[in-house]
């Protein structure tokens, strides 16, 4: 996701999810990077 979507990141979170510190796909621009976010099956 766009690492600045506060909304998004916000939505996420509320639902497990967390950042893996994972470097994403590239952005158009090409200088940052899409925010990585992965929720573990093993707590659901």
């Amino acid at each position: 996701m766009m690492p600045d979507n506060r909304k998004a990141v916000a939505l996420y979170e509320r639902h497990g999810f967390t950042d893996t510190g994972e470097s994403g796909n590239l952005l158009p621009a090409g200088v940052r990077r899409e925010r990585v976010l992965a929720k573990s099956l093993a707590t659901v």
